[in-house]
């Protein structure tokens, strides 16, 4: 028997494709870890959440915006710097002008021979199509998806919970990760992270752009600091939460408006009631 061995080989063992999987996990973070262009503080994943207000209120007095690294964020474009200094001075404006594109890309699609793409619209159609759009019509581009709120009840919200990260856990440990880092990106404003990493842009999500003109709006209102960012989250710490129901409906209406697919399927009864007491905010796109 034993020229058989020898002739077909000893049978390999199989392999656990969840072990494979943090195998190869683990590989990355170490690539990432190491070709990371600013300083970096390794964590327990556990401890992360507090880490990062720790680093936030040093942030806040030397000038930097700590973002909680996890193996799913994605490496810095190679010339992050020129990125960072894009210009939002009106956000406001901005997010107008991306639910003016919104509007018009789904009335054009109804319309054979109609062009769908916003930058080529002809005025009168761009016209044509806000007319037809009447949320926009009467209030502005916040009030672009009132109709799905229109039915919303006021329920009571939970306790008030001190500050966790979603992106913290692993799927694949269903846990928090053992390890995470935490970076101090050379931005005083959080806001400009969205910036640096050239988040967004794919399929549904909006553009970088548009996304830190969302983040910076809600600093102004909310205190919200963006705190990790993976290749397809954002999450964001916040400081003053909505303290009434229609406060907390509005805000549900942009968190709609900046990621309508995360939201397709929440109860928004509950999600409108867990604002005005959750401390972070999860996005999330396919």
């Amino acid at each position: 028997m034993r020229w058989l061995k020898s002739l077909f080989g000893q049978r390999k063992p199989t392999e656990d494709p969840q072990v494979a999987a943090r195998i190869r996990q683990e590989a990355d973070w170490q690539r990432l870890l190491a070709d990371w262009p600013y300083p970096l503080r390794l964590v327990p994943g556990a401890q992360a959440a507090a880490v990062w207000q720790d680093e936030a209120a040093i942030g806040a007095r030397e000038g930097f915006s700590p973002i909680i690294i996890t193996p799913g964020t994605p490496q810095l474009p190679k010339e992050p710097a020129d990125e960072a200094d894009t210009p939002i001075e009106a956000p406001d404006a901005i997010v107008d002008a991306y639910v003016r594109s919104l509007i018009y890309e789904n009335w054009a699609l109804k319309r054979p021979g109609v062009t769908s793409q916003f930058r080529n619209a002809l005025p009168e159609e761009v016209a044509a199509a806000l007319a037809s759009n009447v949320d926009y019509a009467n209030g502005g581009a916040y009030a672009y998806e009132a109709a799905a709120f229109e039915n919303t009840t006021k329920i009571p919200p939970p306790p008030a919970e001190h500050l966790t990260f979603e992106s913290l856990r692993s799927h694949e440990l269903n846990g928090p990760f053992p390890q995470l880092a935490i970076t101090r990106l050379p931005v005083a404003e959080s806001w400009r992270a969205a910036l640096l990493f050239q988040f967004g842009g794919w399929n549904s999500a909006p553009g970088p752009k548009e996304v830190a003109a969302f983040a910076r709006r809600w600093k102004q209102l909310h205190g919200a600091n963006i705190a990790c960012i993976t290749d397809d989250t954002l999450e964001l710490a916040v400081e003053h939460p909505p303290t009434t129901f229609e406060a907390a409906k509005r805000l549900a209406q942009e968190h709609m408006l900046l990621c309508g697919e995360g939201l397709a399927d929440v109860d928004l009864d509950h999600y409108i009631a867990t604002l005005r007491s959750r401390r972070s905010w999860f996005f999330w796109w396919d």
